[in-house]
């Protein structure tokens, strides 16, 4: 945050500047030649009551300091008609009607300014700051997902304080509808509710029914078991004879670690560093929930790094790994037609059918198949421990086993 008093055209102006974001300048009414303004000392240089207007010119930053620093604890939309204003009050001015501020008014108005102004320095329930990559997706929600909802509504201009249950069981039903899976449509539900608290916590007014529950049907999609490479499978796919393709190797080497320590695409493709491996363990501050977690090294990560004399395989894009970890699968012959769901570039959803297995791989898979293939085998706290997962529960969902398979263990 900074204020300035700068010169435009004949005239002094006020500037508050605060981030990329933040910059703006208001007339002051005092008139000054550009060659009689000392920038530098934001001051007039001559004139009979010069040190009457620089003394004011000092007391007016301070005063406008201050009131920054008091509106900004409280809450306060720090903005251009707020310098405004504040100009107007120090100068003892009749005070200029304020226009309403839409952002307190409409729902729609007031989550972008909620995303512009204050999402980028809000911290989480553990003190941590939003990630530039949430504040994307809860923008997405906003100005797609809500905005297309509200418009075939025809309520777009909804009031922040009209909004009710309806409106989100309304969503919830509409995305059902559209066969979006029950986890899109809960994460939308919740992101839904997050604005609504955010301007509970800044006191405008809310309609109370948004605390009530919200009905999310289950459909086909729900019933389909995700799809987890067993140990045979991946045993395939290490034994692949990639010696005369490079990339290959290499993106195969990645994807078995992957699949031996259970990390996230975002820690085994792009943070881990040899650095990280200790005493036959990875040890590792993960990137998505920034907590440490260690690792026993699997037999084969110890023979993929004693291949390389220490070293770990080269890295990818994130994407051309999803390309390529298909490739090796087909080549391993895992190709059994499995019931599960593609993405379907033109209908943009997932598609549930029966396909070859390989095709049904992603990245995710080497989670759940690394809580699979323990799971009965060692205690679960073990296996939520060494997976960095925050609760049982969590680390159950990726457990991707049959009936059948349970009872074979």
């Amino acid at each position: 945050m900074n204020f300035k008093i700068i010169q435009k055209s004949t005239g002094l102006y006020l500037r508050l500047t605060s981030g990329r974001h933040s910059d703006y300048s208001k007339k002051l009414s005092i008139i000054c030649e550009t060659q009689n303004f000392d920038k530098k000392n934001e001051k007039i240089k001559s004139g009979s009551n010069k040190d009457i207007i620089n003394s004011k010119l000092l007391q007016l930053k301070a005063y406008a300091i201050e009131k920054y620093n008091e509106d900004n604890l409280n809450g306060e939309v720090i903005d251009g008609q707020w310098l405004e204003k504040k100009i107007n009050i120090f100068f003892n001015r009749q005070e200029i009607q304020e226009k309403p501020k839409l952002e307190k008014i409409y729902f729609i108005n007031f989550c972008n300014w909620w995303l512009l102004n204050v999402g980028p320095k809000w911290k989480t329930s553990k003190g941590l700051l939003i990630e530039n990559r949430a504040l994307q997706q809860y923008s997405v929600f906003v100005n797609t997902h809500l905005f297309n909802y509200l418009n075939s509504t025809n309520e777009t201009k909804i009031k922040i304080k009209d909004i009710n249950i309806n409106h989100i069981q309304g969503l919830s039903d509409n995305m059902t509808k559209n066969a979006y899976s029950y986890e899109s449509i809960r994460r939308h539900i919740n992101r839904f509710k997050f604005f609504l608290n955010r301007a509970e916590s800044m006191n405008l007014e809310i309609n109370k029914t948004i605390k009530e529950r919200v009905i999310i049907t289950q459909d086909k999609l729900e019933e389909i078991t995700e799809v987890y490479l067993n140990e045979n499978e991946i045993k395939s796919i290490y034994n692949l004879d990639l010696s005369d393709n490079e990339e290959l190797d290499n993106i195969r080497d990645n994807f078995i670690i992957g699949l031996y320590t259970g990390l996230r695409i975002s820690d085994f493709n792009n943070n881990l560093k040899t650095d990280n491996i200790k005493n036959d363990y990875i040890e590792i501050r993960t990137k998505k929930t920034k907590t440490w977690t260690a690792i026993p090294l699997h037999q084969f990560v110890k023979e993929i790094l004693n291949k390389r004399l220490g070293s770990l395989p080269t890295k990818t894009y994130d994407s051309r790994f999803n390309e390529v970890i298909k490739i090796l699968c087909e080549k391993a012959k895992i190709n059994q037609i499995t019931e599960g769901t593609l993405f379907d570039g033109a209908t943009k959803r997932n598609v549930v059918g029966y396909y070859e297995k390989y095709k049904l791989v992603s990245s995710h898979i080497c989670r759940r198949s690394f809580a699979t293939n323990l799971f009965g085998k060692v205690p679960n706290h073990v296996i939520q421990a060494v997976g960095g997962w925050a609760s049982e529960s969590m680390m159950l969902h990726y457990i991707k086993k049959t009936n059948t398979e349970h009872a074979e263990v």
